[in-house]
Order: structure tokens, then sequence, then C-alpha cells
């Protein structure tokens, strides 16, 4: 008479249990899922040879999920993306004939009648400001601030911003708060 083994199933992540036999050994994995209304099982048994081919296999069920919610994603929003495109393009629209009836002419986007903004000062044009105000050089600015010169004409130039701790350094080597730093 056959023996039947009962084993024991523990889940490990959705849809993937690992299966133990009656003396805790592990045996395998099993993977349900569930397409078009109809469980499918996979069983792979526990062996070198097998976690490989487990590992490629929940990877692809992981793309295809993925591609999938993506599919769902782009179909439950792909209305909702056609009437706010269809509502900018009236706006877009309306503002045209707006201004044609106005006698204005549009440029980039912008109203020809929109106040022009200044340009915004950096935080580097603020400290190269201070530096000649005082007749300094970079290197002296840098021995004076305890930074590297390269440091210095990096955040002079705009090519990089300066850090919390270099703007207490030109703040202590202009003999000024960091808040009057950023002021001026």
């Amino acid at each position: 008479m056959p023996s039947t083994q009962r084993t024991r199933e523990v889940r490990i992540a959705p849809h993937i249990n690992q299966v133990f036999d009656a003396t805790g050994r592990l045996r395998g994995w099993r993977v349900y899922l569930r397409t078009n209304g109809v469980l499918k099982t996979y069983r792979f048994k526990a062996d070198e040879a097998t976690l490989p081919k487990l590992s490629v296999f929940i990877q692809r069920l992981q793309r295809e999920a993925d591609k999938s919610r993506a599919e769902a994603r782009q179909q439950k929003y792909a209305p909702l993306r056609r009437e706010a495109l269809d509502v900018l393009r009236q706006g877009r629209d309306r503002l045209a004939y707006i201004d044609s009836q106005l006698g204005r002419k549009r440029r980039s986007g912008v109203s020809a009648s929109a106040p022009r903004r200044p340009p915004a000062v950096t935080i580097g044009q603020k400290v190269d400001r201070l530096r000649r105000a005082r007749g300094w050089t970079q290197e002296q600015l840098a021995e004076r601030a305890t930074l590297k010169v390269a440091a210095v004409q990096r955040n002079i130039k705009g090519r990089a911003r300066p850090r919390p701790s270099t703007l207490r350094a030109y703040a202590a080597a202009f003999g000024i708060t960091v808040a009057e730093l950023l002021a001026t």
C-alpha cells in the first residue's frame, strides 16, 4: 500500500508557495496563476537546476503583470488625456482668436503685452559683486574663505551652486551673515 506523504505549503510571495514534506525538508515550489478565470498550477522541484528556471519564470510573470497594469492604466486614462488635450487646444485657439482681435502677436506662448521679469541674480553673481567691491581676486577670496580656487570659480560662473557650508565660509570671509549674503 503506497504511503501518502503529507506536504505543507508556505507562502513566500503572492502566488508563490514553498512546499515542505512531513520532515520539514524543502520539496519545491508551486506557482498559482489565474488567467481568463482558470487557475493554473506550476510545480518546480527543489534542486540546483530548477532555481534558475524558477527565477526566469517569476521575472517573466512580473514583466507580464507590469505590462498588463500599464495597458490597463493607459486604457483607463486615455479618454481623460484626450479630453485634456482637446481643452488645451480649444484654449490655445481661443487665445489666438482674442489676440488677433486685439491686434497682438503671440510669441512662444507668451502674450506680447506680458511684462518681462528681470533676470534672476545668482548667488555666484552676488559673491562676485562683493568680491569686486572689496578689490579681491578670486584667489584671495578662496584663501580668506578657506576654499579651493576652483570651487570659487565654479560658484561665480554658475557651474555649481554653493553648499550651505560654502555659503557660511563666504559670509565669514566678507564679514556678513548668510542672510545678508543671500539678500545682497
